[in-house]
C-alpha cells in the first residue's frame, strides 16, 4: 500500500510491532507519529526511518487523564490523521495467586482503557480525516491461549469486545476499526519473557506449527487493514496465528 501525504499515529512504536509497521508505512512514503514511554528509544526509532518529517511523542498510556494532549500537539500542528495504529501493550506472566490490583490495573489501563481513549479523541474532525482507519493489536490469548496470561489475555478480550462495539459508533464519519490477533510473535516482550520461562520457545513452538512470527510480517498485515483493500470491514478480528488454533 502506498501512503504518500497520509498522517499515522502508531503507540509503542519504539519496539516491536509498533516500530515494524511505523518502518513498513515510512517506507512506503507516510509520515508517522511515534508514541511511547522510552524518549531514547523514540529518537534511536526515528533516526531508523525513511523521511524526516516524522514526529516523536513521549507519552505514559497508563495516565489516562491526559491523553487529549497528544492529540492537542498534532492538531496544533495542523496535522490531520489518517489512521491510528494501537500497539502499545504489557504482558506480565502472572499467576492468578500472585495477581494484584495494582498490577491488574497497570495491564487494562494500557491495553484497553488508552484504546478507548484514544479513540475518544481520534475520532473527532478536527483530528482526523473522515474515512480512517483504526487498527489494534490484540492476541490469540483472548480465546484461552495461554499460561499465566489471565491478565493479558482477559485484557486484549476486552479490547476485542470494545473495538466491536466502537465501530458503530464510528460508523457516523466512515471510520473503521479492525483488530489483529497475532500468535506469539519475536519482539523484545518475548525476549523478557525468555528469562521467565523456562524452555518457552520449545513449548510456543510445540503450540505454534509454523513458528515464531517475526514482528514485520504483523506490520504487514496491519499495512493492509489500513489500505483500501479494507474499505468495507469493519468491527472484525483478524487471526495471525502460526497455525496456533489448529486444535
Amino acid at each position: 500500500m502506498m501512503c504518500e501525504k497520509k498522517t499515522y499515529l502508531i503507540t509503542g512504536a519504539s519496539s516491536g510491532i509498533g516500530y515494524a509497521t511505523a518502518k513498513l508505512l515510512a517506507d512506503n512514503g507516510a509520515r508517522v507519529i511515534l508514541v511511547s514511554s522510552s524518549l531514547q528509544k523514540l529518537n534511536k526509532a526515528i533516526d531508523g526511518l525513511q523521511g524526516d518529517n516524522h514526529i516523536a511523542i513521549r507519552y505514559d498510556l497508563s495516565d489516562l487523564d491526559n491523553i487529549g494532549t497528544i492529540f492537542e500537539n498534532i492538531t496544533n500542528q495542523g496535522i490531520k490523521l489518517s489512521g491510528l495504529v494501537h500497539c502499545a501493550g504489557v504482558s506480565p506472566l502472572c499467576l492468578i495467586k500472585d495477581n494484584s490490583p495494582a498490577l491488574m490495573q497497570k495491564v487494562f489501563a494500557i491495553n484497553v482503557f488508552s484504546l478507548i481513549e484514544l479513540v475518544k479523541y481520534f475520532q473527532r474532525e478536527e483530528v482526523s480525516i473522515d474515512g480512517a482507519k483504526i487498527v489494534s493489536v490484540a492476541s490469540i490469548t483472548a480465546h484461552g491461549a495461554g499460561y499465566r496470561q489471565t491478565l493479558y489475555g482477559s485484557s486484549k478480550a476486552a479490547m476485542l469486545s470494545a473495538m466491536k462495539l466502537m465501530a458503530k459508533e464510528l460508523l457516523n464519519r466512515n471510520i473503521k476499526i479492525n483488530c489483529v490477533s497475532p500468535g506469539v510473535v519475536d519482539t523484545p516482550m518475548l525476549n523478557s519473557l525468555r528469562s521467565e520461562s523456562e524452555n518457552l520457545e520449545i513449548k510456543i513452538r510445540a503450540n505454534q506449527p509454523l513458528g515464531i512470527i517475526p514482528a514485520e510480517k504483523v506490520a504487514d498485515v496491519i499495512n493492509y487493514l489500513l489500505g483500501p483493500a479494507t474499505d468495507f470491514l469493519t468491527g472484525m478480528e483478524w487471526f495471525y496465528d502460526s497455525g496456533a488454533m489448529l486444535k
